[in-house]
Order: C-alpha cells, then sequence, then structure tokens
C-alpha cells in the first residue's frame, strides 16, 4: 500500500471485539482517517473514499477477503475475516449538514420523493395527512377541553 499518512497498517493483529468474547487474528488491520478531523469537507470526504476504493483494489488484487468494521460493538465474529483485512473505519466520524436541496437529483427522485415517511406533512397525499394529523387534533381538542372545562 502507498505510504499515506491517514492510512495506519498493522500486521498480524489479534481483533478483540468491545465485549471482549470474540477474537480473531486478521493479517492486516487497516485504519483509516480524516484529513482534518475538525473541519468536514465534501473534497476530504471524496478523497477518504478514493482511499477506501483503492484499499478494496489491493485487497481484491490480493486475493484476499477484506471486511470493514466500526467501533468494534458486534457481538459475533462478523466484522473480521480470520488471515483476511480488516478495515476499521471508527475514526470516520465527520457530520455534515445537508438539506433536501443537496441531494443528487436521482437520489431526490427515486429515494426522498417516493419516500412517504421523510416528506413534510405538506407534501403528503390527503390520506396520509390525515392519518398524522388526526391525533394531534385529537389531543389538541381534548387539551382544550380539559382546560374549559377544568378551568370552572
Amino acid at each position: 500500500m502507498p505510504n499515506d499518512p491517514l492510512i495506519e497498517i498493522e500486521d498480524n493483529f489479534d481483533w478483540i471485539n468491545h465485549h471482549e468474547n470474540v477474537e480473531v487474528r486478521v493479517a492486516k488491520r487497516i485504519t483509516i482517517r480524516n484529513e482534518n478531523p475538525t473541519q468536514p469537507k465534501m473534497a476530504g470526504m471524496r478523497a477518504s473514499a478514493a482511499r477506501i476504493q483503492g484499499i478494496i483494489q489491493q485487497a481484491l488484487t490480493a486475493g484476499v477477503r477484506l471486511r470493514a468494521c466500526g467501533s468494534r460493538w458486534s457481538f459475533s465474529d462478523i466484522p473480521v475475516v480470520a488471515d483476511g483485512w480488516l478495515l476499521e473505519t471508527y475514526p470516520l466520524d465527520w457530520r455534515f449538514a445537508l438539506s433536501f436541496g443537496d441531494l443528487d437529483p436521482v437520489v431526490r427522485q427515486y429515494w426522498y420523493a417516493n419516500v412517504r415517511e421523510g416528506l413534510p406533512v405538506w407534501h403528503q397525499d390527503g390520506r396520509a395527512a390525515a392519518t398524522f394529523m388526526t391525533p394531534l387534533l385529537a389531543a389538541l381538542l381534548g387539551l382544550s377541553a380539559l382546560l374549559w372545562f377544568g378551568g370552572r
């Protein structure tokens, strides 16, 4: 693997899950980090994605199984493969504040616009809006009655 200060490689690593009930020796543990931990940028995210793609390509070329693992919370050995490579992704912790306007048009059309649960009430069809609004209106009516009659 090319020398990259944001990729740390350890050979013959004994991976232990967070609960310490699983221990597996992996041939290579690869830890990848964000470019600038305090300033998330889309360019940095693209660079991290390119690094991950490079690691995947190297594993394919080497004929080695590769698995990604976050923060080791699994109760099983699913995140690792014995004598394979492990890609530790827990340091990739950037958070991005995106608006719906930032969505790719294809994502917006096929995911956002077609998943009713994600749409605001005013974008719902009448039946779905009624499903959301009826309990709210009933609660407001009940609260009004309670305040009106309870105050007498």
